[in-house]
């Protein structure tokens, strides 16, 4: 063999280890895009050194007592994200106060008192111009629209 058979050998074996390359880099990507459809995870959880830790699903995330027992939770859907405090102190678990959107696109907060009553709304009417209701326990109370 002359020098230039030797090198148009060595071209014909470059080009086939470059198709067998790019043979093998589709095959891994398929490989790999299976694996992560097999592979989904549902929820993850971070734990801290106290005892408090988050669970963060699909479309939320928990934060936890040591008791597990929920005391933040942030979560949306297509209606928009909410934010919900709550009160473990008494083994009930009651939401004392939650931040969302009502029904005409406006924030709203409420807060409640711990038999789950509403007391206080911050929020705005179908205008868009700012409210205030308080109420005490037995559900009386006022709006106060800003003027």
């Amino acid at each position: 063999m002359n020098l230039e058979q030797r090198v148009e050998q060595l071209e014909k074996q470059g080009k086939r280890l470059q198709l067998a390359v790019l043979v093998l880099a589709v095959a891994l990507c398929g490989v790999v895009t299976m694996a992560a459809k097999v592979a989904t995870v549902d929820a993850v959880e971070v734990r801290g050194t106290v005892g408090y830790f988050a669970q963060i699903e699909t479309n939320a995330l928990y934060i936890l007592d040591h008791k597990d027992e929920t005391v933040a939770l942030l979560t949306a859907d297509r209606t928009g994200g909410y934010l919900g405090i709550y009160n473990n102190k008494d083994e009930r678990g009651r939401e004392i106060v939650n931040i969302t959107a009502d029904d005409y696109g406006n924030g709203i907060v409420n807060v409640y008192n711990k038999t789950r009553e509403t007391i206080v709304t911050l929020g705005a009417d179908e205008y868009g111009n700012g409210e205030v209701g308080v109420w005490n326990r037995k559900g009386k109370g006022r709006v106060y629209d800003s003027k």
